[in-house]
């Protein structure tokens, strides 16, 4: 297990997001803008997601956010709880379609096509995860069980 550089457990509150997204900004302000800012945008789609989609359930009250850096790999870690079965399969859904495409950017925007041509109370259903793929350049992974949701995003800083 590699030892979180930062790690800090919040309430499912948007305002955190802003918080956490600056301090992921200046720990890593040595870093590439470019990188710098893929993490950044990652952090806040994850965080967002634990935010929109989560619930507080008793294995996690608070939403647990993680930054790592070890061998040339950041990874980032959102766990949080969820009540919804409807939310955590449609998030598998979404993974699993990062998983198996060639082209995470296509994925992307074809995404947005559909999106425009819905009516706007339709939601964004996976956009912030195929950003982190497509824009971020993260593979993600997830892990659903007893009520958790972990997601962890991952990428070479090299």
């Amino acid at each position: 297990m590699i030892a979180p550089v930062f790690s800090v457990s919040i309430e499912p509150i948007w305002g955190n997001i802003r918080q956490i997204r600056g301090e992921v900004g200046v720990l890593l302000q040595e870093q590439p803008a470019e990188l710098r800012l893929a993490v950044m945008m990652a952090a806040s789609e994850l965080l967002e997601n634990a935010v929109k989609y989560g619930d507080s359930v008793v294995q996690a009250p608070r939403i647990l956010f993680s930054l790592s850096l070890a061998d040339g790999i950041i990874r980032l870690r959102t766990v949080n709880g969820s009540n919804e079965p409807e939310n955590v399969e449609r998030l598998q859904t979404r993974l699993r379609e990062l998983e198996t495409t060639e082209d995470p950017m296509a994925l992307y925007f074809q995404t947005i096509q559909q999106m425009l041509a819905r009516p706007p109370e339709s939601g964004g259903a996976g956009l912030g995860l195929y950003r982190i793929a497509a824009e971020g350049g993260f593979a993600l992974s997830w892990h659903c069980d007893d009520g958790l949701v972990s997601i962890v995003a991952t990428r070479s800083i090299a």
